[in-house]
């Protein structure tokens, strides 16, 4: 995954949009990052996250360096919930869902706040799906969901979508040219 100051061109007006959303403290209780695969939702989820515990804070972005970013990252942070398909799975199943509600509904251990990443979240099967949205309904502090999440909303899901505009062919070759150099 690139580093959290990495620039990217067309994730900088979600950027703003969050960044003043955090500073305003009018942040939806559970965000859904919808994008194409590779557009980096799930960077821009990492972001967020590490925007809420940075040591750095309250700059305008996570530093990326602090330990508490690098724990994010590293899927180390204990308030940091990330949720993927386990081991040779091809879905997220209902009993993590279940297992991640639970944890979101303990104390956070240090900063306050608790966040969950699920990714890729077209991967929720639909018992899944349906346990996430229940959750969330009931009581869900925050949540970031990352990618298309293929569930239907309703009146009472009150998760805010933030859509990240496609990349031009200049911001391809941008990224091509991070992605090498980084390697």
């Amino acid at each position: 995954m690139l580093p959290l100051t990495t620039e990217i061109p067309w994730l900088t007006t979600a950027q703003a949009q969050l960044r003043e959303a955090v500073i305003q403290d009018r942040l939806s209780h559970a965000l859904l990052i919808a994008g194409s695969l590779g557009q980096g939702g799930e960077w821009l989820a990492y972001w967020l996250a590490a925007s809420f515990y940075c040591e750095a804070m309250p700059s305008t972005r996570p530093c990326g360096e602090c330990r508490s970013c690098q724990r994010v990252m590293a899927d180390e942070q204990p308030d940091c919930l990330v949720l993927r398909p386990i081991e040779d799975s091809k879905e997220i199943r209902v009993d993590q869902v279940r297992e991640l509600t639970a944890e979101l509904a303990l104390t956070a251990h240090g900063a306050g706040r608790k966040v969950a990443i699920i990714s890729p979240a077209e991967k929720l099967n639909r018992a899944a799906a349906n346990a996430l949205k229940d959750a969330r309904r009931a009581d869900a502090r925050c949540s970031v969901d990352s990618r298309q999440w293929r569930g239907e909303s309703s009146a009472a899901d009150r998760s805010k979508p933030l859509h990240a505009r496609a990349p031009s062919s200049a911001d391809r070759r941008f990224v091509s040219a991070v992605v090498a150099n980084s390697a």
